[in-house]
């Protein structure tokens, strides 16, 4: 079995390599593979250990086949000499962001950190103006619904995997083996989203074709249900935050009768979730939120050995750990993934199976220093404003309809991303760190395309084809 799921990746990854020579599919197939790839063929690579302890499934590649295909995709975009775009700004912030983290890397380097986490120290950050290159260079060609078709065929294979574990126990290859839990609550949250944004667009531009948007909510009703089963609450505040975001943010839409589309898709979605809920056992610890909401539920994805006392617990001295390690190191840090290292020698009492600070921004100054976080904080909350704006901009408009339901899904999904990590080291994740960054910077070119088209006089063209 284990021979025929390499094959079976290796396979994914060599069609997918294939079709990133078209630039339209670029986004899309990056989008699929950060959700579809992971656990596969990634054991293939030179690995780095995350715990200091033989946890069989602690480790993690330290060049995995995502950041493969992104080099082979940013030399494809590069190739083709794309055309300069606004948004210096946050070109030179994540220029200087990478430019940064890699002096640190290297400074942990020579004291003697693992040379795999340096190098995966450097990776976690170049990923992002990789992909803002990426995407920037194909903008003209990103079809907001592709993108979210990408990512329902990415949960679906994500939800696959889930199921292989829970039937195989094969938990040192897939989800929280492979994800963490609380990583694969989040994809799943958010690829929820993405997909029900997709299935709104495809409906209210059709008309017709109903078989779609049910399809399209069972598969975001399944990935609701399977971020749920793992109890992670954090998901569930996200889940109404963007639910309330995307309506406030289609007003125009809701006037041209695309109440039916979303009334349709959100009853096949609570369907889906709440039968998953009560007719399954993995389901029903979910109910536990309800009526045991100090309990953490017993998860067949999650090791035998889990931290004591509460979650809140367990996250403030995780977080007062990398606030003991940033002040001792507050230009450095102690290292690219050496959070984990480094508690140990704090607190040789802590819980083991934890292989980071649950804090992103935590992390990142424990890790990094000071100054690295400082240049992160700025890029990404000049990403949110921009994106922020331009959806600001379509509203006060009315044009959110020519956004179009995907793209809003999308920013959305983008802007929930950095909530997630206030209580999870998501942009660490080896296999799905870049995913939530993808969506955000997906959602800047695309409404700052609107704007592009805003300011042309009126009956000229850009030239550029449009997508929508």
């Amino acid at each position: 079995m284990e021979q025929l799921i390499q094959i079976v990746g290796l396979g994914l990854f060599l069609v997918c390599g294939l079709l990133l020579v078209r630039p339209a599919w670029r986004v899309p197939v990056i989008a699929f593979l950060l959700l579809a790839m992971p656990g596969n063929v990634d054991d293939l690579m030179p690995q780095m250990t995350l715990d200091v302890h033989p946890i069989p499934f602690n480790t993690g590649p330290a060049i995995s086949f995502i950041d493969v295909l992104i080099v082979v995709a940013v030399s494809l975009t590069a190739v083709e000499r794309p055309a300069g775009r606004s948004g210096r700004g946050l070109w030179l912030l994540l220029g200087g962001l990478v430019l940064t983290s890699t002096v640190v890397a290297v400074v942990a380097a020579l004291r003697g950190v693992e040379s795999a986490a340096a190098l995966r120290g450097i990776i976690v950050f170049a990923r992002l103006p990789a992909l803002l290159f990426i995407c920037w260079g194909t903008a003209p060609l990103i079809r907001p619904a592709l993108v979210g078709g990408a990512v329902a065929l990415g949960t679906i294979v994500l939800l696959g995997n889930g199921l292989f574990t829970t039937i195989t126990r094969d938990l040192d290859r897939f989800t929280a083996a492979t994800f963490g839990r609380n990583g694969l609550a989040v994809a799943l949250v958010l690829g929820a989203v993405v997909v029900a944004g997709a299935t709104f667009e495809t409906w209210a531009q059709s008309g017709r074709a109903k078989v779609w948007p049910i399809l399209g909510a069972a598969v975001a009703g399944g990935a609701l249900m399977g971020a749920m089963a793992t109890g992670t609450r954090m998901m569930l505040v996200l889940l109404g935050a963007a639910s309330l975001l995307g309506l406030l943010a289609y007003p125009g839409g809701l006037r041209r009768g695309a109440v039916r589309p979303v009334a349709l898709v959100a009853t096949v979605t609570l369907v889906v979730m709440l039968s998953s809920v009560l007719l399954t056992t993995a389901g029903g610890r979910v109910l536990t939120l309800l009526t045991e909401p100090g309990a953490a539920g017993e998860l067949l994805t999650e090791p035998d050995e889990i931290p004591g006392g509460t979650e809140i617990q367990s996250r403030g001295e995780f977080w007062r750990l990398a606030l003991t390690m940033a002040a001792g190191q507050p230009l450095t840090g102690v290292g690219p993934y050496q959070w984990n290292v480094e508690r140990y020698v704090l607190d040789p009492s802590s819980p083991v199976v934890v292989a980071d600070a649950h804090n992103s921004y935590l992390q990142i100054a424990a890790e990094f220093g000071l100054v690295v976080l400082g240049l992160y904080l700025v890029a990404l909350v000049v990403s949110v404003m921009t994106v922020a704006a331009g959806l600001w901009r379509a509203w006060r408009l009315r044009r959110t309809g020519r956004l179009g339901w995907a793209t809003i899904a999308l920013a959305v999904a983008g802007v929930a991303y950095p909530i997630a990590d206030l209580t999870n080291s998501h942009i660490f994740s080896v296999r799905t760190g870049a995913f939530g960054w993808l969506l955000l910077l997906t959602a800047i070119v695309l409404t700052d395309r609107d704007r592009q088209r805003e300011q042309l006089p009126a009956g000229a063209t850009d030239g550029r084809p449009r997508p929508d």
